[in-house]
């Protein structure tokens, strides 16, 4: 007897049927997941950025490579195509711990988020070294590698950004003195790139707590003057209340840089950004510091360059009005916000003196609803119905 069954081909066609579709079904999930790093929900971004750290955890080869490009919020890679630089040579740079286990369990959130970290600053930096040596040729640069690295330093940026990785202040700020503003102001391979990569700096730096930014504050006070001017219109992105201490310490420290006056308007305009009542007492400073007049520097003419000017004081008050009005304006909305739910119902006089409890009782009653309508067969006559009806 011949028993009935189903042959080897066709068993291995059903298998390679399975596989397509469990592909699909994959391509189609990280598609989803990479929208969601996109949307304005910050629950929705969370967790499709720990669902696509756990799959760059476990996969490895080509699957692996496809979703380091959702994570970079890049499509598919496109097999005919060379693979995208950024998310390659992240994959390259990715190591798991070996473990008794083939496949280890994922870490916990944050344990992935320093992993995936790891590998990201070390990508920037590795681009950064490049983009600093092509620049620096002694021979023509070449405009093809430039443009390479730059583009790979912005990616890694904007995923350090979406990581809120709390040590990446010291690659923004090298990309920062890396790329000048100045830079972005010439005619030169580096014109657009510089706009873009100190955009993306600064965008990592504001995304982070202002305490973690320990080496953007000391190049701040450093006695560097160069630094300074590549590093302050970072603050620009400042809009964390924390950072008002290390502010008002620039504020302090102004007047022993030559450049204080620049300082102080930046970190004025940082202060109206942040819009805290606890960066009133240094502005009233400044805005009283040019009321003092001449007499101090008659005392002592080293104190010249500490005075603050007319311009800048004039700022420092404009800035205190629009922080009091603005939590005035918030206190105004706060009082005059009902307690409960409103209903709709109309308040009506008490029928009472108002010594009596009676009112006091009435006085916050509402309108009573009219009495219903009768019924047909219980109707009273009306005057505007058919005379007939009144008799």
């Amino acid at each position: 007897m011949v028993c009935g069954g189903r042959g080897d081909g066709t068993i291995k066609e059903d298998s390679a049927n399975g596989a397509i579709g469990n592909a699909r079904r994959r391509g189609l999930r990280l598609e989803e997941l990479r929208r969601d790093l996109a949307q304005a929900k910050e629950e929705r971004r969370a967790y499709a950025c720990e669902a696509l750290l756990r799959m760059l955890w476990v996969e490895s080869g080509s699957e692996r490579l496809a979703v380091a490009c959702a994570l970079f919020g890049q499509p598919a890679p496109d097999p005919q195509r060379d693979p995208p630089e950024a998310p390659f040579r992240l994959c390259a740079r990715l190591t798991r711990p070996r473990t008794s286990d083939d496949l280890p369990i994922p870490p916990r959130a944050d344990a992935l988020v320093a992993w995936a970290g790891a590998g990201v600053k070390a990508l920037l930096s590795e681009a950064l070294d490049d983009l600093k040596a092509a620049l620096r040729a002694a021979s023509e640069p070449d405009p093809q590698r430039i443009r390479r690295e730059a583009e790979v330093a912005q990616n890694a940026l904007n995923l350090l950004h979406r990581l809120r990785l709390p040590d990446a202040g010291a690659e923004c700020v090298r990309v920062l003195r890396l790329c000048p503003p100045d830079m972005g102001r010439e005619v030169g391979l580096l014109a657009r790139q510089t706009t873009l990569l100190r955009e993306a700096a600064s965008q990592v730096m504001g995304a982070l707590p202002p305490d973690a930014l320990s080496v953007f504050w000391e190049a701040l006070e450093s006695a560097n003057g160069d630094a300074r001017r590549d590093l302050l219109p970072a603050l620009d992105y400042c809009k964390d209340a924390r950072a008002i201490p290390h502010l008002a310490r620039l504020l302090e420290r102004r007047g022993e840089w030559t450049d204080g006056e620049m300082v102080g308007w930046f970190v004025v305009r940082a202060f109206e950004r942040i819009g805290d009542r606890l960066a009133l007492p240094a502005l009233r400073r400044v805005a009283d510091d040019s009321k003092t007049g001449p007499l101090p520097w008659l005392r002592n003419p080293s104190s010249a360059r500490t005075s603050t000017s007319v311009e800048l004081a004039r700022e420092a008050r404009r800035v205190i009005q629009a922080i009091e009005y603005g939590r005035n304006r918030r206190d105004h909305d706060l009082l005059l916000r009902p307690a409960s739910p409103q209903t709709g119902d109309l308040l009506r006089p008490a029928e009472f003196p108002l010594d009596d409890a009676r009112a006091r009782e009435e006085l916050l009653r509402p309108e009573i609803a009219p009495p219903p309508k009768e019924a047909d067969g219980n109707k009273s006559p009306s005057w505007d119905a058919n005379p007939d009806e009144r008799e």
